[in-house]
């Protein structure tokens, strides 16, 4: 998240813009899973 945050400050984006955008890349995946009614899967490496 801190290099998208990163990348759009370098784009001259307002710093509450990049922040938002932070945010619904968080929300949005969120929202599905309880839309869909599934649990969170952890993928590790």
């Amino acid at each position: 998240m801190k290099q998208v945050y990163d990348r759009m400050i370098e784009e001259n984006k307002p710093a509450k813009v990049a922040i938002t955008a932070i945010m619904k890349r968080m929300v949005v995946p969120e929202n599905t899973l309880l839309r869909d009614g599934q649990k969170w899967n952890q993928i590790t490496p």
